[in-house]
């Protein structure tokens, strides 16, 4: 009987972790296969810090691209880094819009405060998108998602579920970094006689 409360226990443990850990991030979508050019609003390529992934269009069919099992970097608490958005060669010239979303507490959501870090407009070939990120004291430790949105107007990219429509033109991916913990360490000096 003892055994039996004990896998009872157990089994409610796994459930209850599922349940609140399990969740999944929504899969965003954009059209990136534009039959006009003139529609054409691409990732070319991102950087955060000294990590650089040279995208081109990605996936045609989705417009989400997921780069999350690559080691993009290293961050503590306070930290700040530099995160780039480059538009691709063929993009359109014609005032496309960026927007960045952090999932700075880990709950599969982008929905709490600070987690949208703003819309950038006019960004065309040639040009940069660039925010300059701070870690917050109180963000989660471990792997935190970043989703990158490049998209023609700015409802596009106003939204971090934003889904496939005929309309809605650009690019959307995904990457992650690591936040660390800072490292404290306190001493405690108690009085002592020392002789040299």
């Amino acid at each position: 009987m003892k055994q039996f409360r004990r896998y009872l226990k157990l089994l409610a443990m796994v459930l209850i972790s599922t349940s609140v850990f399990g969740q999944e991030y929504c899969e965003p979508g954009m059209n990136n296969d534009a039959i006009y050019s003139f529609y054409k609003y691409n990732i070319g390529a991102i950087s955060i810090d000294e990590y650089t992934n040279v995208t081109g269009q990605g996936n045609t069919s989705t417009g989400y691209d997921d780069y999350t099992d690559e080691e993009v970097g290293k961050f503590k608490h306070g930290e700040t880094f530099s995160l780039k958005v480059f538009p691709s060669d063929d993009t359109y010239y014609n005032g496309g819009h960026v927007n960045v979303y952090i999932d700075w507490n880990n709950d599969s959501d982008f929905d709490d405060t600070d987690e949208e870090l703003g819309s950038k407009s006019d960004v065309n070939e040639g040009d940069t998108a660039i925010y300059t990120i701070e870690v917050p004291e109180d963000a989660a430790t471990g792997q935190i998602r970043i989703r990158i949105f490049y998209g023609e107007v700015a409802s596009d990219v106003d939204d971090a579920c934003q889904t496939y429509g005929d309309y809605n033109y650009g690019e959307v991916e995904d990457y992650e970094i690591t936040v660390s913990p800072l490292i404290t360490a306190s001493f405690v000096v108690s009085d002592t006689n020392l002789t040299v």
